[in-house]
């Protein structure tokens, strides 16, 4: 699935983990509204959910940068969370952040699988974190966390609109790792994924694509299952459970393999991604600076604890 990275919650009410199922699913459009919105670090990480080895075509550009220097990126959530537990406890109260609930570290995010799963492993269930301890989240705990929940920073992007508080302990954070900056970080956000989703739409037309499409459809169909792509039969399941264990999602991985799939669906979409990209150098020359500045301030936040 496509989603976004960050660290701490944006405004009452948001998920930092979907669960096993929900990590696949690919109403893309429904999905990066609500990524953007939440703005959650997921802290499942699993090794068996990376990327099938067997995809020799590489990263495609907008997921090589939600990728770029996972360790820092982990270190600026880890510092987040730092700063916002911090911010709580002046005010009196406890936050319980991603970090504690994983004992000091957050694992890797789950990886970009916008053609579905790639191998029967990245099907197994995973442990989820333990749910937060229950907080009598009172108006005056959310004010703390959140501020005035009409004070809010917005962005905008071609389709997607975004906010977060722009006071509280959230904003504080936020405003100690990116300074001035973070409405631009807000909208980067916003525009990769609306990079990533126009790109995504554009390969649904490329014809390399759907040549193997077809040539999976005739593996499936030799199966005896029927679906137009992989993720209408994704989206189409009602199974629950192991995963692993369902007939159509076992001859989906094994046809993408006999077919050749996803090396074609990779290398066409790292295509349309770089197109997208290109129109607009500076949203992917800015990530990368800001991916860097936040890790510099993290550092700072997490080495001031050693003294």
């Amino acid at each position: 699935m496509l989603q976004l990275t960050d660290g701490t919650p944006e405004g009452p009410g948001d998920q930092r983990s979907p669960g096993p199922r929900a990590r696949f699913t690919f109403a893309v459009a429904t999905l990066l509204a609500s990524a953007a919105a939440t703005a959650a670090l997921l802290v499942s990480g699993d090794a068996a959910r990376r990327p099938d080895p067997s995809r020799a075509t590489g990263v495609p550009p907008v997921f090589a940068l939600y990728e770029h220097d996972l360790p820092g990126q982990r270190r600026i959530a880890v510092a987040n969370d730092r700063l916002v537990t911090e911010c709580m406890a002046r005010a009196g109260l406890a936050y319980e952040s991603a970090t504690a609930r994983a004992g000091g570290e957050l694992a890797e995010p789950d990886p970009q699988q916008p053609f579905g799963p790639e191998s029967i492993e990245q099907l197994a269930p995973v442990t989820e974190p333990a749910p937060p301890q229950e907080v009598a989240r009172n108006d005056d705990y959310l004010h703390a966390l959140y501020g005035p929940p009409d004070r809010r920073v917005a962005v905008r992007g071609a389709r997607l609109r975004v906010s977060g508080p722009a006071h509280g302990c959230v904003a504080e954070a936020a405003a100690r790792l990116l300074g001035a900056d973070r409405p631009r970080w807000m909208l980067l956000k916003v525009l990769l994924f609306e990079a990533a989703e126009d790109a995504r739409h554009d390969v649904e037309s490329d014809e390399e694509l759907r040549a193997a499409t077809r040539r999976w459809r005739a593996c499936m169909g030799a199966a005896g299952f029927r679906a137009e792509d992989p993720v209408e039969l994704f989206d189409g399941l009602s199974a629950t459970g192991d995963l692993r264990e369902v007939p159509e999602l076992r001859a989906d991985v094994r046809c993408k393999r006999e077919t050749g799939y996803l090396e074609v669906a990779y290398a066409r979409l790292a295509l349309a991604q770089q197109r997208r990209l290109d129109a607009d150098p500076s949203v992917a020359a800015d990530w990368l600076r800001l991916v860097n500045h936040q890790k510099n301030v993290a550092n700072e936040v997490l080495a001031a604890d050693r003294r």
